[in-house]
């Protein structure tokens, strides 16, 4: 498996799509806690993306991050962009 920074971009941004073609099935609210709910889709593509940045951080011998870093990479991507704009930010975490 590729370490290049462009390999990594693609790995994650393929796990993302993949997750994101998974929202019209996961569009009920989720509980969290007495006065916090997220959607279903976002706490998916969260989790996935958790799963891809820390799986990606271990192979490349890094400590893992967590999942409040991934949630302000997702605070950060926006606009038409925001699939892309969110796995360069993903791809931030990787490399940092």
């Amino acid at each position: 498996m590729k370490s290049d920074p462009e390999s990594i971009f693609y790995r994650i941004l393929e796990k993302l799509v993949l997750a994101q073609d998974k929202r019209p099935q996961l569009f009920q609210l989720v509980v969290c806690t007495e006065k916090y709910s997220e959607l279903g889709w976002i706490l998916y593509e969260r989790l996935i993306l958790f799963d891809a940045v820390n799986r990606e951080r271990v192979r490349l011998g890094k400590p893992t991050v967590t999942l409040v870093d991934i949630q302000k990479q997702e605070a950060k991507a926006e606009g038409d962009d925001y699939t892309r704009d969110l796995a360069k930010g993903c791809l931030e975490l990787v490399l940092s």
